[in-house]
């Protein structure tokens, strides 16, 4: 699941911007006023963000971390992710490593049994 974690981590913070944008975009599109859009926003969002959760899912029925909603679980990592992107953008006080390495820390601990 780490390394797992850490491909993901990695796409996201190198290509950040991106990311953000798309995130910021899907969810102001969800609560718009075109239901069709906002349905199809919805999904598309949510996708994105469950991305992880067959993984969180497959460690959770091996042993490997402690039981919870792998769904509540993809949605906070997504929001630590993003917001460790967020703080990367804003100075160079931390690497993209720095980074990296602490969400991963992060991730182990909130999950660990």
């Amino acid at each position: 699941m780490m390394d797992e974690a850490r491909l993901r981590a990695q796409a996201v913070l190198s290509r950040f911007t991106g990311f953000r944008t798309m995130t910021n975009l899907l969810g102001a599109a969800a609560q718009g006023r075109d239901l069709e859009v906002a349905a199809r926003a919805r999904e598309a969002l949510h996708r994105m963000v469950m991305n992880a959760e067959p993984s969180l899912r497959r460690a959770m029925t091996a042993g490997e971390l402690r039981r919870g909603d792998t769904e509540l679980w993809a949605y906070m990592l997504w929001g630590a992710l993003l917001a460790l992107g967020d703080r990367l953008a804003l100075d160079d006080r931390y690497t993209q490593a720095e980074t990296l390495a602490a969400y991963l820390e992060f991730m182990r601990r909130a999950t660990a049994l």
